[in-house]
């Protein structure tokens, strides 16, 4: 556990340093993900919602798979990360191609991304 904490430190000084979030303890949910991170326009996984996996370097030209007339870009609000047993995290950023500030998500449900500054702000996912 103690090495888990110092791992955690770590990450979360080198994500600081590079100008990024390291998202925080996921929250308990009810909705469930099948692909390796599933992503919500409103908080609390509700409105319309993506499978994803692997990389998005361009959510601008992205919809909803739920709601095709929706764009993915700047209107994320929740994410679940369904990869458990996975080091590798979901990184977000506000900018195409992996520009801008980033957050770190690992394995787990994140229902209100404005608790860490991300509420529709993501532009493109990397996992």
């Amino acid at each position: 556990m103690r090495n888990a904490r110092v791992l955690m430190a770590l990450a979360s000084s080198a994500a600081m340093a590079m100008g990024g979030l390291l998202a925080s303890a996921p929250t308990a949910s009810a909705a469930s993900c099948s692909g390796a991170y599933c992503v919500y326009q409103h908080t609390s996984f509700a409105g319309a919602h993506s499978t994803l996996w692997g990389h998005v370097e361009d959510l601008s030209g992205h919809s909803y798979e739920n709601q095709p007339l929706i764009s993915m870009n700047d209107s994320i609000s929740s994410i679940i990360v369904s990869v458990s047993g996975s080091d590798i995290p979901v990184r977000a950023y506000t900018g195409k191609y992996q520009g801008g500030k980033v957050a770190w998500f690992y394995a787990g449900s994140y229902s209100n991304l404005s608790l860490m500054g991300m509420n529709d702000q993501i532009s493109s996912m990397y996992w």
